[in-house]
């Protein structure tokens, strides 16, 4: 019988079906994505979502990004959301020309959720990926409209 969380329980089951007792498993992943079109919602620029962005850039296709302007950030502290535009920036940049698409979204007003929604099934032939990073903020919020 096991003991301890269900984490502990989970770990111990994937080191005995793989038979590495004591390793910490890791599946590197080096599957391409030419051709193909990911959408990264909300997150990207820090955290797990910059390494996400870093992943999919770094194996080719299409990446939209979604970013939230600065006035939507209202409980992140201004300079904290200007260095998540600056590190996204920066994987934007090593991409080395790869098609990186920026698309703006403000979760404040659910018009620009569906102008954003309706803009992506017009302009993208297909999707391929999606990548739910959003996270969750309180004190809750209505929308403004």
């Amino acid at each position: 019988m096991l003991e301890g969380d269900g984490n502990a329980a989970l770990l111990w089951l994937l080191q005995s079906f793989c038979r590495l007792p004591g390793r910490v498993l890791c599946w590197p992943c080096a599957t391409r994505l030419d051709e193909k079109t990911a959408l990264l919602t909300a997150g990207g620029s820090a955290g797990i979502g910059y390494q996400t962005t870093k992943a999919l850039v770094s194996r080719g296709g299409r990446l939209i990004h979604l970013h939230i302007p600065q006035h939507a950030v209202r409980y992140r502290a201004h300079a904290c959301a200007q260095m998540g535009q600056l590190a996204l920036i920066s994987v934007i940049e090593a991409s080395g020309g790869l098609d990186v698409v920026l698309k703006y979204l403000d979760f404040c007003f659910l018009a620009s959720v569906w102008r954003l929604a309706n803009d992506i099934v017009e302009k993208e032939p297909r999707l391929d990926l999606l990548v739910n990073n959003a996270g969750r903020t309180e004190p809750f919020q209505r929308t403004l409209d």
